[in-house]
């Protein structure tokens, strides 16, 4: 298992990780891998702040073998002053839409599958939040997962 990220310390810690390498995607958008060397590759909680995401998304295209699946996680948490532009004038759904054109614009995976994994609120915060006059959603967390094409 390999990590690509911008924490030295954090990848150092991770015990699942055989190798890590230190890399800013936003300054270098590609991958420092061989030509179809994973089964998979996971994305999660960043793509929110790729500022080249159609150059990182073809990258992956290459890393990935014929086959393999990509899938890119994340949540409606974000820092607003290092997300995109892109990123911040869009709704949730619209960002899961978003992600599913990175695949689209690289023209090596199948069709994307959105999916909303986010938890529901708890019944009693449902019942704080309604007295209150607001709206809880849970926990919202999305999925866009999609295959490489066997070309």
């Amino acid at each position: 298992v390999d990590g690509l990220g911008l924490n030295r310390e954090e990848l150092s810690k991770n015990p699942i990780l055989d190798f890590f390498e230190v890399r800013d995607l936003n300054n270098e958008p590609s991958l420092p891998y061989d030509d179809a060397c994973f089964d998979a590759v996971t994305c999660a909680l960043s793509c929110q702040y790729l500022q080249q995401p159609e150059a990182v998304f073809a990258d992956i295209a290459r890393v990935v073998k014929p086959g393999g699946v990509v899938c890119m996680s994340f949540s409606n948490r974000m820092f607003p002053s290092k997300a995109t532009y892109a990123w911040r004038q869009r709704s949730e759904g619209e960002r899961t839409h978003l992600v599913a054109d990175y695949f689209r614009s690289s023209g090596a995976f199948d069709e994307p599958e959105i999916t909303d994994l986010s938890t529901p609120a708890h019944f009693l915060s449902y019942w704080s939040a309604s007295l209150l006059g607001i709206q809880l959603t849970g926990d919202p967390f999305y999925a866009v997962v999609a295959r490489r094409t066997n070309v």
